[in-house]
This record gives C-alpha cells, structure tokens and sequence, in this order.
C-alpha cells in the first residue's frame, strides 16, 4: 500500500479531482471554488482559521488546537482509516499544516 502524504493541492489542479475519482487522494480542506472545479468541505478541514501572514508561532498552536479538535471527536478519530495509503490534498503544504496532524494521529492508532 502507498504512504498516506500530503500533497498541495496547487500543484496537481485540475488532475486534484482524478485522483479523488481514483480513490487515490483526499481533500482535507474547506469549500472552495476554483478555476478547474469546486472543492467541497472535507469532514477534516481546518475549522481553525489562520491568516495568510500567520507566524510559524500561531501556524502551531492552530495545529495544537486541530489536533485536540480531531481527538476530541470519536467520528474523525474513528475514521482515520480512511486516509490510509491517500495522498491528503490541502493548501498550505508544504507548510506545517492540518495534514501532518492526521498523519500523526493515523499513524498513532496503527500502534
């Protein structure tokens, strides 16, 4: 089986939606319309907000508080099966970001 990574979902456009067809990748972000398609909310989007000039101090304690959020909920811990073997598509990578999380925490109930 593939590593579940996290890929930015800039970077693959419009073949983004392929690899979602193919059961190859997940969106993990929020809704949003582009020029090659629109994206619908993921069940682990961000609901943590964080400007675009956010510091790598305030990018970390949004990733702190995703991650007390996702443990927080039985369904999305639960359901992190899911992403096994995916390629997690977002926005901010390679920036630390939400995706990292669920990796960790994927990799936590592998254990």
């Amino acid at each position: 089986m593939a590593k579940t990574r996290v890929a930015n979902i800039r970077h693959l456009k419009g073949k983004a939606f392929e690899l979602i067809r193919q059961g190859k990748a997940v969106y993990i972000g929020r809704r949003v319309r582009t020029s090659y398609g629109t994206f619908p909310a993921s069940k682990w989007g961000n609901p943590f907000r964080l400007s675009p000039y956010a510091t790598s101090i305030e990018r970390e304690k949004c990733l702190r508080k995703y991650e007390t959020y996702v443990r927080s909920r039985l369904d999305l811990m639960g359901a992190l099966k899911e992403l096994k073997g995916k390629v997690l598509l977002c926005w901010c990578y390679p920036l630390p970001c939400h995706g990292n999380v669920l990796i960790k925490l994927l990799k936590e109930t592998e254990r």
